[in-house]
């Protein structure tokens, strides 16, 4: 398994901001999930960020995704990267489990 992307994503403009764009910033995941990029998104608990996890992306590729993103072009959110080296792992996010049950 190659190494994954997470970002951190801090708002910094008021959730009424985040929430005008908060369907375009699906629509731009949805493009990246449709890639095969994307692993994982969510909102933060309590609503004060979010979170991102991509795959199968080159790290200049992800900045560019997330440079991309509908928050980052309002600058209603900050973004702090962390790369990480997958060690142990649940077996469905290996490709060769998904290849072997399809």
């Amino acid at each position: 398994m190659q190494n994954m992307f997470i970002a951190i994503l801090k708002y910094v403009k008021p959730i009424a901001e985040i929430d005008a764009l908060l369907q375009k910033h699906r629509e731009h995941l949805q493009r990246f999930l449709d890639g095969g990029k994307l692993l994982i998104s969510g909102k933060l608990q309590p609503r004060t960020g979010g979170v991102i996890i991509a795959k199968n992306i080159s790290r200049d590729k992800f900045e560019q995704f997330l440079r991309d993103d509908p928050f980052a072009q309002a600058k209603v959110s900050e973004y702090q990267i962390i790369e990480f080296i997958p060690g142990l792992h649940d077996p469905a996010l290996s490709t060769q489990h998904r290849e072997k049950k399809e």
